[in-house]
């Protein structure tokens, strides 16, 4: 028998239905919008890819307008920095129409509604496009405590 065969895939944002839109710190921001090349620490963040698989990248094109990618922030991990040494540093993320979300957002905070707009050092940024059930909430919450050490 092979070991681990028919065990359950490990828990992430994406075991809830309905993920809308997932953004990890430690795994995402490039350096080009066109993405591919991953940021380290100081680079500016021109995409900061979707792990939902529902390619709602966030994207800034303009050098002197994008958030800053730092190591370090949280737990040893790094974040992304909305208002660092860019000026204006922002990044769209449109969700399309509007919709009733649950979101959770570590590290800053942000305006509501179907685009989204960060300030802070963001470390994790995950959106859901329904209310979560309280069970699913605390599922979410165990695994951000988990991976970011906030207690």
């Amino acid at each position: 028998m092979i070991a681990g065969a028919g065990s359950a895939p490990p828990w992430t944002p994406a075991s809830v239905s309905d993920i809308q839109g997932w953004f990890d710190a430690t795994d995402g921001p490039e350096k080009d919008s066109g993405g591919w090349v991953p940021c380290t620490n100081g680079d500016g963040v021109g995409r900061w890819r979707d792990k939902s698989g529902n390619d709602y990248h966030a994207l800034q094109a303009t050098a002197g307008h994008q958030p800053i990618f730092r190591t370090g922030i949280q737990n040893g991990l790094p974040g992304v920095d909305f208002d660092g040494l860019a000026t204006e540093a922002s990044a769209t993320i449109s969700f399309g129409e509007a919709i009733t979300t649950t979101t959770f957002v570590l590290g800053a905070w942000f305006n509501g509604g179907n685009t989204l707009s960060l300030n802070g050092n963001i470390c994790e940024l995950i959106v859901y496009s329904r209310a979560l059930d309280s069970a699913e909430r605390s599922s979410v919450r165990t695994y951000l405590k988990d991976k970011w050490a906030v207690y």
